[in-house]
């Protein structure tokens, strides 16, 4: 059986210098499947010890953390290329809901900053 790539088409915010409508392509995801399901995928399917997988995985995982925090992209062909993603602490406001605040001044910005790894 073959695979159907899901997708669906949406305008983009800003209209073109021409001032003509444009649009893009985003990827219809079905949902996320975690580490669980993939080893036990594996594990059926492709026949590899539990051990084994997990100990690629641990590795695999502390290696991309020590490489990302030394400010390098990791590019894994077949897989894809991993790289950090920064954005701004939340803070709380006055009623206690959560806010990601905006900066006019960017030497007030980098303060905030915040690291995914």
């Amino acid at each position: 059986m073959g695979h159907h790539i899901l997708y669906s088409v949406h305008r983009n915010p800003q209209k073109d210098a021409d001032g003509n409508e444009t649009y893009h392509i985003r990827h219809e995801a079905r949902g996320t499947l975690g580490l669980k399901f993939l080893q036990e995928h594996l594990k059926t399917y492709q026949r590899i010890q539990p051990e084994v997988l997990n100990s690629a995985f641990y590795l695999l995982s502390q290696e991309l953390v020590h490489q990302l925090t030394d400010n390098y992209r990791l590019q894994i062909e077949g897989i894809g290329t991993f790289y950090l993603k920064l954005g701004f602490c939340q803070k709380i406001d006055e009623n206690g809901n959560p806010y990601t605040p905006k900066f006019t001044d960017p030497t007030e910005a980098s303060p905030l900053a915040r690291l995914h790894v």
